[in-house]
C-alpha cells in the first residue's frame, strides 16, 4: 500500500463515542468523512506525541523528538490549510463556472427564437423601407 493509498475501514465503537465524534466534527463545520479522517489521524498524533514524552521521561530519546513530532503537525496542519483552500478556490470556480455555462446555455436555448424576432424586424423595417422609397418616388416625379 502506497502513503496516499486510500483503503476502507469498518469499525464498531460505542454510541457515545461515535456521539461526541459526530458532534465535534458537525461544531468544526468538517464533511462527515474529513471529519472522520480528521478525528483518526488527530488520534494517532496524541498516540505519537504521548509515545515520545514516554521516551523523552525514560532517557531512550531527547527533547528534539518532541520538537521534530511537533513541527511535524504543524507542517500537516500547514498543509491540510493549504489543501482546504485550494479546494475552496475549485469550489468557487466550479460555481462560476457551472453560472456562466448556465448563462450561455440560456443564451443558446433562446438564440432561434431572437433570430426569428430579429427577422421579423428586419422584414418589416426593409417592407417600409420600400413604402418609403415609393413615396420618395412619387414625389419626385
Amino acid at each position: 500500500m502506497t502513503e496516499h493509498e486510500q483503503v476502507t475501514l469498518e469499525i464498531h465503537i460505542a454510541r457515545t463515542t461515535a456521539q461526541r465524534a459526530e458532534q465535534t466534527i458537525a461544531a468544526e463545520g468538517w464533511e462527515p468523512e474529513e471529519g472522520w479522517r480528521l478525528l483518526v489521524a488527530c488520534g494517532l498524533y496524541v498516540l505519537e506525541i504521548e509515545r515520545v514524552l514516554q521516551d523523552i521521561r525514560e532517557g531512550r530519546t531527547g527533547p528534539e523528538a518532541l520538537a521534530d513530532l511537533l513541527a511535524k503537525g504543524l507542517r500537516m496542519e500547514s498543509r491540510l490549510a493549504s489543501l482546504r483552500f485550494r479546494a475552496f478556490e475549485l469550489q468557487q470556480a466550479l460555481q462560476n463556472w457551472n453560472l456562466s455555462s448556465g448563462a450561455v446555455r440560456t443564451t443558446w436555448e433562446t438564440l432561434p427564437a431572437e433570430s426569428c424576432r430579429r427577422e421579423a424586424e428586419v422584414a418589416a423595417l426593409r417592407a417600409e423601407l420600400e413604402q418609403l422609397r415609393a413615396e420618395l418616388a412619387g414625389l419626385v416625379e
